[in-house]
C-alpha cells in the first residue's frame, strides 16, 4: 500500500515538472529586470548597454525585445525593432557562455569602422544604406575573447557573411565576405572593380577579406591568390 501510495507521489510530482517545463516553454515571463540579468554578460564583454521594451523571457532559453538600442559612451550605435536571442540557461553559469541572435530593421548611427574601411578600399566616398533588414549569427563568449559564428547581414544593395573573434581590447581576426549589388559596383572605379572584386550571380560582385586590427579603423587584406584570380578575370571580363 505504501509503495503503491509513493509510487503515485511520484509520478504526480513527475507530471507536474513536466507541466512546469511546459508552461515555461510555452507562456513567457516578461521582466526587465530578469532581462537585464540575462544580457548582462554580452553588455560586460562588449562594454555597450542594451536598452528595449516589452521584454518577454521563455526561461529555457529565449528572449524576444522590441525597439532595442545598442548604446556605448558616444550615445546609440544601432537600433532594431526586433531583437530575438536564443541562450542556454545552464550555459550562463559556465566558462563558455553561448547565445545565437536575430536583429530584424536595423539602423547604424555611428560611422562603423569595417563598413568604412571596405568604402576606402572601393574607392568611394561612403557605404550606402546602412540599415539592414536583418542580422543573424552566434555569439561565444569566454574570458578573454567573443567568437562569432555564422553572421549574416543583408539589405538591397550588400551582403555580409563572416565568423572571427574579438577580444577585450578591441583587437580582432575575422574572414568576411562582401557581396554589392549593381547600385554599389557602378561607383566602384573600373580599375579597382577589375582587380579586387569577383562576379557573383545575378549581376552582384563580392569580395574575400581577411579583417584584422583594431575594431573601431580595421585593417582589410585580400589573399594573394584570390588577388590573382581576380586581376586574371578583369582582363578578359567583357562588360
Amino acid at each position: 500500500m505504501k509503495r503503491h501510495l509513493l509510487s503515485i507521489i511520484i509520478k504526480a510530482i513527475l507530471i507536474l515538472f513536466i507541466f512546469i517545463i511546459s508552461l515555461a516553454y510555452l507562456i513567457p515571463i516578461k521582466s526587465n529586470i530578469i532581462a537585464h540579468i540575462i544580457l548582462s554578460p554580452i553588455e560586460n564583454k562588449f562594454r555597450k548597454k542594451i536598452e528595449f521594451n516589452d521584454p518577454y523571457i521563455w526561461i529555457p532559453g529565449r528572449i524576444h525585445l522590441r525597439d532595442a538600442s545598442i548604446i556605448d559612451k558616444g550615445g546609440r550605435l544601432y537600433y532594431c525593432k526586433t531583437f530575438n536571442i536564443r541562450y542556454n540557461l545552464i550555459g550562463l553559469l559556465s566558462i563558455k557562455k553561448e547565445f545565437s541572435f536575430n536583429l530584424s530593421d536595423i539602423k547604424l548611427y555611428q560611422n562603423v569602422g569595417l563598413l568604412d574601411s571596405v568604402a576606402n578600399m572601393l574607392v568611394i566616398s561612403i557605404m550606402p544604406d546602412v540599415e539592414f533588414e536583418e542580422i543573424k549569427g552566434v555569439l561565444q563568449l569566454r574570458k578573454d575573447v567573443v567568437y562569432i559564428k555564422d553572421v549574416y547581414a543583408y539589405n538591397e544593395k550588400m551582403r555580409i557573411r563572416g565568423s572571427g573573434w574579438i577580444n577585450k581590447d578591441g583587437l580582432l581576426n575575422c574572414d568576411v565576405n562582401f557581396s554589392f549589388s549593381k547600385d554599389v559596383t557602378d561607383m566602384v572605379p573600373d580599375a579597382v572593380k577589375a582587380v579586387i572584386l569577383k562576379r557573383e550571380g545575378g549581376g552582384w560582385m563580392g569580395i574575400a577579406l581577411k579583417v584584422g586590427g583594431n575594431y573601431k579603423k580595421p585593417s582589410l587584406h585580400i589573399t594573394s591568390e584570390t588577388l590573382k584570380l581576380n586581376i586574371i578575370e578583369g582582363l578578359f571580363r567583357n562588360d
